[in-house]
């Protein structure tokens, strides 16, 4: 049985439940289509989404056809819901993308499309609200441009216009066509998964116009991915029944398990439900491609690998705003903790904090609305009347300049030492932690241990006490007891370690404050846009006018200016203005006086998390403050951090002109190129319109064209490749590597010689020491391409991260790897990233174009 998870994703209001009735209705599942407006939709069941009109749960339908199995997982559209939105693409094997004709790509489109691709999810598009829409297919296939630079494919062109279009990108779809006169539906699946084309329809989902032509081309050019036979399993949701069972949601990505087998954590499984809307069939076995609901398990947790698969653990959005529970008289922080934290496992963005002193609860959320659902929620589940504080907005704390920290532990009895240097990173890096010592000077079981301490707890500022980010803690030295060290030793030496690295920084005035900054697109009425952009002007925000759209006006500005904004939008514009936002990084606080003056906070007065160390002598302990740390301690300092190393301008990361850095398509932004990312938000740098390109394809393909040099296309660029993890990547290179790894080997550094050629980058391949029979340190040259054989005992990941650290703000360097760690620390370092399927997306591209020039 061909098994499809499909998600449905969408801006607010773009027609995403509309679409799913309408994709019921044709299938023959319902025998009428419902309407969010009538509240009896077939996924919009619970009443807080009945009464709002909108998505607030994922939920999930069948749709079944001979032998094949959709499931459509309707996911919330909101922005408020986005990190539901997120734990839902953890499931899916497609995305179906809605975008509404008449408005065009929205701000949150664009986040769903980064999420997307970020996640490598094969899309497949529909354009809705066609029935009026004042753009034609045309103008509005090239407005998709904004989301990807090219791929975008009208799946109803006529069939010889259809296949022309598909073969431009493709070799192998280009070679199938000249050979055949067609291109087969196996190719155009492939070429789908690999994400070289997005399907695009159009239609209306409320008029029921193209709507079976989408679910036609779902059956027709979708495929099953290929599972293991080990059995994996992702948890990608928690819930529970009305009957207040427990449910496990997971997408089973290998092998089979069935009813009164063990799960995880020693449960077993009492059901196996595969829902469809409200109702549900009980199933014996589950198997590779089931999304299914599990009851028994009590232990499980959202984004934790089962099997063979790992625990995901880092998502793309956060909240950004934090509030404080207000509680009735009658309900004891005690007594609400636990309901509290019953909602969190269920949404772990919630991030519940206690703080013991005060007996005060804190959440994290994205919006008011989440606020709304959640008193609503607590009322209904719990019969708790709860409110809120006037909440917060979560600000972050980093460095300017390297740090160096040192953190002794020593008791009577006890023995522990540990030294840390702090390294500050470009902007959205978060915390990368490493080791930069052997096992001869720490053993490795206490190396583990003191990374598992900094892995596994969220350590906060000096400044304000708000969670630090941005920055490389190293372990760099340490030492420990032979019989007096215990792990809560090293514990005690590491955070204090940590602690110390930031006192000393904030004595030189080197900590800074971050805050969340939203990209945001505002249309008024036109009477009203002078007061708009005055409004924007008072909150530093950097903005223009969006040339595709009337009155409206897109940029950038601080969280903390537009969370409240929407009230006086409504009230000057009589609720005709409209604000979409969404997350787009945090940078340099502008008002950090003012902050730092309302939290009041005293790092040297805060006892529970001591800047200074315990020593020893004459038989008793003794405290010693941060800044006399270093005349006591045993162990000496390595390489100690005194350098200038600052990522940051004179000015902070954002001002007037622009901000420093900023990741978008893949890419980070410089100071000079604040209209470039005000343009993509307005739906600037398009693609030439389709027609065009298919007459340029036909003039390639049956003209002379006159070859361009090689010199005259050098770029003066420079591409990095991880050799091994580029094979394993590449379909062919995979298979052939199980028999020949050195065939494998030069399969690639041919396939790269060409493409070099045409591109005319210098083009590094960097493979790991260990798969080769003679493991030196040693650099070659195939043809035009550097080939590096790393050292012993270092990785090409180790290489490739120090050589983009030493020389990513000198050169223009992009990284080709599917290793996520690796791409982190390249866009760390200032780098462009290629993953694999860009990579060969490139390849395919370079050599289709030597193929048509020279035909």
């Amino acid at each position: 049985m061909k098994r499809i998870v499909m998600g449905i994703l969408a801006h607010v209001d773009a027609g995403k439940t509309t679409l799913s009735e309408g994709l019921l209705y044709n299938s023959g599942m319902i025998r009428r289509m419902g309407r969010v407006d009538k509240k009896d939709s077939f996924l919009d069941t619970h009443n807080l989404e009945k009464d709002r009109g909108i998505t607030v749960f994922s939920k999930h339908a069948v749709i079944t056809k001979d032998d094949i199995r959709l499931i459509l997982l309707d996911t919330p559209g909101h922005t408020d819901f986005s990190t539901e939105m997120e734990r839902s693409i953890l499931a899916l094997d497609y995305a179906l993308l809605i975008v509404s004709g008449s408005d065009g790509v929205e701000p949150h489109t664009e986040t769903e499309w980064k999420l997307l691709k970020d996640y490598g999810i094969p899309v497949i598009v529909f354009v809705n609200k066609m029935d009026i829409a004042e753009k034609g297919k045309e103008e509005i296939l090239s407005s998709l441009n904004v989301l990807d630079k090219q791929g975008f494919v009208d799946f109803s062109l006529p069939k010889e216009e259809f296949y022309e279009e598909i073969a431009l990108y493709s070799e192998r779809a280009m070679n199938f066509y000249l050979e055949n006169g067609y291109i087969s539906n196996e190719i155009i699946q492939d070429m789908i998964v690999d994400r070289l084309i997005y399907p695009v329809y159009f239609g209306s989902a409320l008029k029921d116009i193209g709507v079976d032509k989408l679910l036609a081309g779902i059956f027709a050019y979708t495929r099953n991915q290929d599972y293991p036979s080990d059995f994996g399993a992702l948890v990608y949701k928690i819930s529970r029944d009305e009957q207040g069972n427990r449910l496990t949601f997971v997408k089973i990505t290998g092998g089979e398990i069935g009813v009164k087998e063990v799960l995880c954590h020693d449960e077993k499984i009492n059901q196996i439900r595969l829902y469809s809307g409200k109702k549900y069939e009980l199933l014996n076995r589950a198997e590779a491609g089931d999304l299914v609901a599990i009851t028994g398990p009590s232990l499980t947790y959202q984004g934790e690998g089962i099997g063979y698969e790992k625990d995901f653990k880092n998502p793309v959005l956060e909240a950004v705003l934090s509030y404080g529970i207000i509680l009735p008289k009658t309900e004891s922080s005690e007594t609400f903790l636990p309901k509290i934290r019953r909602l969190e496992e269920e949404n772990p963005s919630l991030n519940v904090r206690y703080d013991e002193k005060t007996k005060r609860i804190n959440i994290k959320v994205m919006g008011s609305i989440e606020l709304e659902i959640l008193k609503e929620l607590c009322k209904e589940r719990f019969d708790v009347d709860i409110d809120f504080d006037e909440g917060d907005i979560l600000y972050k704390e980093t460095l300017t300049e390297k740090s160096y920290g040192i953190g002794h532990f020593e008791p009577l009895r006890h023995y522990a030492e540990v030294h840390l240097r702090l390294t500050p990173l470009p902007f959205g890096s978060g915390i990368v932690i490493d080791s930069e010592i052997d096992s001869e000077a720490l053993d490795k079981n206490w190396q583990n241990n003191i990374l598992s301490v900094l892995k596994s707890n969220e350590f906060r500022g000096v400044l304000c006490d708000y969670p630090i980010t941005d920055l490389q803690i190293t372990l760099v030295n340490g030492r420990a007891h032979l019989k007096h060290t215990e792990g809560n030793d090293m514990r005690e030496a590491t955070e204090r370690a940590l602690r110390n690295a930031l006192r000393k920084s904030l004595s030189r005035n080197e900590v800074i404050i971050l805050e969340p900054y939203y990209e945001f697109s505002l249309t008024v009425p036109e009477n009203s846009l002078g007061k708009a952009m005055n409004d924007l002007g008072i909150m530093k925000a950097v903005f223009k006018l969006d040339s595709e759209k009337q009155n409206t006006v897109v940029g950038i500005a601080p969280v903390s200016k537009l969370r409240n904004y929407q009230l006086d939008l409504a009230s000057y514009t009589g609720g005709k203005g409209r604000l979409s936002t969404m997350f787009a990084g945090y940078y340099r606080c502008k008002e950090q006086d003012k902050v730092t003056k309302e939290t009041a906070y005293d790092c040297d007065s805060d006892f529970e998390r001591p800047t200074g160390s315990i020593f020893c002598a004459h038989g008793a302990g003794f405290a010693v403050s941060w800044d006399e740390v270093y005349s006591y301690k045993h162990l000496e300092e390595i390489g100690e951090a005194k350098n200038k190393v600052s990522t940051w301008n004179d000015e902070g990361d954002f001002d007037t002109e622009g901000f420093v850095r900023k990741e978008r398509e893949e890419d980070f932004i410089g100071t000079d190129e604040i209209d470039d990312i005000l343009n993509r938000a307005s739906g600037g740098n398009k693609k030439a319109d389709p027609l065009r390109k298919r007459r340029v394809y036909r003039e390639k393909l049956y003209s002379d064209t006159t070859y361009k040099s090689r010199e005259a296309r050098k770029s003066g660029n420079y591409l990095i490749v991880d050799g091994y993890n580029i094979i394993h990547s590449f379909d062919d290179l995979k298979i052939f590597a199980k028999d020949n790894m050195d065939g494998a080997r030069d399969s690639l550094l041919r396939m790269l010689s060409d493409y070099q050629g045409f591109r005319g980058m210098d083009l590094t391949v960097v493979f790991d020491a260990y798969r080769v029979n003679n493991p030196s340190d040693r650099r070659e040259e195939y043809h035009n391409v550097h080939v590096v054989f790393t050292k012993i005992n270092e990785t090409a990941d180790a290489f490739i991260a120090r050589y983009t650290r030493e020389n990513g703000k000198n050169q223009n360097i992009t990284v080709a790897t599917n290793d996520n760690l690796v791409q982190q620390l390249a866009r760390g370092a200032g780098c462009m990233v290629y993953s694999a399927n860009d990579l060969k997306r490139d390849i395919d591209a370079a050599r289709e174009e030597v193929r048509n020039i020279i035909s």
